[in-house]
């Protein structure tokens, strides 16, 4: 604050003082999150943030200490077991929508 402003604070009285200070430190109400939403997010870019590790730096280890060949065989087996996980969470998931489709289609 600059000077002049604290100088009319001050001059405005003992009470006044304190009823600035007060409405000054009091915290605004927290905006309202969407919890899942986060969740949701965070998980995905924990899957994504994994994969790509797991191709660059494992790609990379391969590539280092065997060569091009086997770097290339093993993103391959990588990417394989990648979309062999993502076949059982599709499977999962559609077995969830399944589920909530017959409970109410009542």
């Amino acid at each position: 604050m600059p000077r002049t402003s604290l100088r009319k604070i001050h001059d405005c009285g003992a009470d006044a003082l304190a009823a600035r200070i007060i409405t000054i430190s009091e915290p605004k109400p927290p905006k309202p999150t969407d919890l899942r939403r986060h969740r949701t997010a965070t998980d995905r870019h924990l899957l994504i943030g994994f994969f790509i590790v797991l191709f660059s730096v494992g790609g990379g280890l391969i590539a280092l200490f065997y060569g091009a060949g086997a770097a290339a065989l093993g993103v391959l087996c990588m990417g394989l077991g990648a979309l062999l996980a993502a076949l059982v969470i599709l499977v999962v998931l559609g077995f969830e929508w399944l589920s909530n489709w017959l409970e109410n289609r009542d």
